[in-house]
């Protein structure tokens, strides 16, 4: 049986060629930055004096050539030293082609230029010498004379050579890079005939590859613009003092939560208006006010409160509410309207005996050890955040965070422990692509939640956002996971009082600042907020 090779994205093999290109043209930045300068100064002065030009004509079409072609070689050089990485074989072929045109240019003017110039520099020290039959004065003493800071023929002389040699250097390293390009290119055909693929195959697949060197290019523009304004300021801000550097970072961080503080007060009113108007239509149902039924065997037994007692203590707390829906009858004699909140208490009290109680972690319904079911949860930013953040006083805020001697001052001063989000801003997604995001989602660890079998029958994605849900406006009003408000600072245990709200990781190994915009910005000392119960519908 005979194998087929893999096959490979058109240039797929031969992109590795455009790495040694790189990483000459990188080479050549130097050398044809001073190429440029040289070959520019020197057909000035043979252009700006007639009387050069009455020497050699060569003289003057080669240093023109020069000049001309250096310039463009500079430029060009630096234009698309990262962009020829974008664009894989064959689509190199309009970069090769340029760079062809450019080698071809630079040893043409090189080689008039070895017709007059001499090779090496000790050469020149007969610079006076090197004149035409029946001239007076050699070029290189003429042009030293005419030069607009005077110099001796020999150091002309000089300069001269050393443009020459660049120009024989840079015509060999721009041979190669053609070289190397070429390469590429017919080998990117060659797989492609190999592969069996039609040339609109090929087309689409280059056509393809280009949109997505495309769109790489913002991306890259964003990231310099990034690092060029962000991160290098950052860079230099963290080799100050940290004496210096707590200062600035309180006072920003200050003026932040004051204006984050506002922002979140005016979402959570209109958040509260909602849920308000939500309320009032509920309103207007009329609560169960009970009704005898049909009596029944069952309903009969358990309209005895001590049967219904002894009943209950054996029971979980959910099989009574679902004993309770049986019929209208057994639904008046467990949970009579007159007595049901007395009656749910009592429940709650004597159902689920001898097991450790606790509530759903959705539902507010009360679930055991033997009743509860445990649904693997991916631990998310919103529900890390919830579980692991502490609130801290400005006190002990500036004595532990903000002002403490932190030995790897590159390292960044804030939290980052928290899992990546799945919903970035454009910006970062712009940056890290978003399958960067649905990657790292994967990656998130899960944690077991005891849930109810009520809630049990939902999917795990749609217990995740029910949670997510009451959980964004528990940080947001600065509530516990548990439901209690935060009112004391988390680690010396004081009043908070009115002002910003610092965040901290309670986590062991981490302890700094969490600067997520989850959580509440501003506070105060006494302010009336209903419980998350009583606002999420």
């Amino acid at each position: 049986m005979t194998q087929t090779a893999p096959r490979h994205p058109a240039g797929g093999d031969w992109y590795h060629l455009l790495v040694p290109v790189g990483i000459i043209r990188f080479a050549l930045f130097a050398p044809l930055g001073i190429y440029w300068a040289s070959s520019t100064n020197h057909w000035n002065l043979v252009h700006a004096h007639d009387q050069l030009q009455t020497y050699d004509p060569k003289i003057a079409s080669g240093a023109h050539l020069a000049s001309e072609w250096s310039t463009f070689a500079f430029f060009w050089n630096i234009a698309v030293w990262l962009p020829s990485f974008w664009f894989p074989p064959p689509l190199n072929l309009p970069f090769t082609a340029v760079d062809l045109v450019i080698t071809i240019y630079v040893s043409w003017a090189t080689s008039y230029q070895t017709q007059y110039v001499p090779h090496i520099e000790t050469s020149c020290a007969k610079a006076a010498y090197i004149r035409p039959a029946g001239a007076n004065e050699s070029f290189f003493e003429a042009a030293g004379r005419l030069n607009g800071t005077a110099t001796t023929g020999g150091n002309m002389c000089k300069s001269f050579v050393q443009e020459w040699q660049y120009g024989v250097a840079i015509s060999f390293f721009y041979a190669l890079i053609v070289l190397f390009g070429l390469m590429a290119f017919f080998g990117a055909l060659r797989d492609t005939r190999r592969q069996g693929k039609t040339t609109i195959d090929m087309l689409m697949a280059l056509c393809k590859s280009a949109l997505n060197c495309l769109t790489a290019i913002p991306r890259g523009i964003a990231t310099l613009l990034l690092l060029l304004l962000w991160f290098f300021p950052q860079c230099i801000f963290r080799c100050l003092p940290i004496s210096l550097k707590a200062k600035v970072r309180f006072g920003r961080r200050y003026a932040l939560k004051s204006v984050w503080g506002l922002e979140q007060k005016a979402e959570l009113e209109v958040t509260e208006l909602k849920d308000m108007y939500k309320q009032n239509q509920r309103k207007q149902l009329p609560r169960y006010k009970g009704g005898p039924g049909e009596a029944c065997p069952l309903s009969d037994f358990l309209g005895v409160y001590d049967m219904l007692m002894a009943v209950t203590e054996d029971m979980h707390y959910l099989d009574v509410m679902t004993l309770s829906r049986v019929s209208k009858s057994v639904r008046e004699v467990v949970l009579p309207a007159h007595d049901f909140d007395r009656r749910i208490r009592t429940f709650r009290r004597y159902t689920c005996p001898g097991k450790e109680k606790m509530e759903c972690w959705i539902c507010d319904k009360q679930i055991c050890t033997d009743c509860q079911h445990r649904p693997q949860i991916p631990q998310t930013t919103l529900l890390h955040h919830s579980q692991n953040c502490l609130p801290s006083c400005t006190k002990c805020f500036q004595a532990l965070v903000v002002s403490r001697y932190q030995p790897h001052r590159q390292r960044p001063p804030h939290c980052r422990c928290a899992p990546i989000t799945a919903h970035p801003n454009p910006f970062l997604r712009l940056i890290h692509t978003s399958k960067f995001y649905k990657s790292s989602q994967d990656k998130i660890p899960k944690v077991e939640r005891a849930v109810c079998r009520d809630c049990n029958v939902h999917s795990v994605e749609e217990l995740l956002a029910i949670r997510e849900k009451s959980t964004k406006l528990e940080l947001k009003r600065g509530v516990h996971h548990c439901g209690e408000k935060w009112t004391k600072c988390g680690r010396c245990k004081d009043e908070l009082g009115t002002g910003p709200r610092w965040w901290v990781c309670g986590t062991p190994a981490c302890g700094k600042e969490c600067r997520s915009v989850v959580h509440k910005g501003w506070g105060r000392a006494k302010e009336s907020e209903r419980t998350v119960s009583e606002d999420v519908v």
